[in-house]
């Protein structure tokens, strides 16, 4: 790992709470496993948009299978995206952010050599076209399981028992939050 970083500073936090960030090489392999992804892009009006995707990687770039849709207009305008994958092991939770341009991908001989074409996609749609996407960024993080290894963290803060019950806010349940 290239650093770790403390989350909760607070009394009763342990080691276990540290965000490990990922070196290049793992966030390679964690990508390289992984089949399903989160495409990120700005529509026309600069609003954002997110895509779940299957996709492959090959010599160091991405590529997405895709019908001709808003993806593939989308990038034509403004090729910068962001593209996650995520997942958990265990107790251990993982998320690998890449940022880059993305381009369609026109030449057989790419395509070919990509494995792109065999590429089977979840979604039942036809998707003849094809998205490159080159990695400018590549950044990388895993966390163990907030509660984890038999650790029981409370939920919501102490009850003052020196209000009146009557005076009490209704507590909403809640899960406790990913801290970073």
């Amino acid at each position: 790992m290239e650093e770790t970083d403390m989350v909760d500073t607070s009394p009763g936090s342990d080691r276990d709470h540290r965000i490990e960030h990922l070196t290049t090489a793992e966030c390679w392999a964690l990508l390289e496993r992984t089949r399903m992804g989160r495409l990120a892009l700005l529509d026309a009006s600069g609003a954002p948009e997110l895509f779940p995707v299957n996709y492959t990687s090959h010599e160091g770039y991405l590529y997405i299978r895709t019908a001709n849709d808003s993806k593939l207009r989308h990038i034509r305008v403004n090729p910068g995206v962001a593209f996650e994958v995520d997942g958990n092991e265990d107790d251990i939770h993982w998320s690998v952010v890449v940022r880059g341009d993305a381009a369609q991908v026109t030449t057989d001989d790419e395509i070919r050599r990509s494995g792109v074409a065999q590429l089977t996609t979840a979604s039942i749609t036809i998707k003849p076209f094809y998205i490159r996407l080159a990695p400018s960024v590549l950044t990388g993080r895993r966390f163990r399981e907030r509660g984890a290894a038999g650790r029981e963290e409370p939920t919501a803060p102490p009850v003052d028992r020196g209000v009146p019950r009557s005076t009490r806010p209704n507590p909403i349940p809640h899960l406790p939050p990913f801290e970073e």
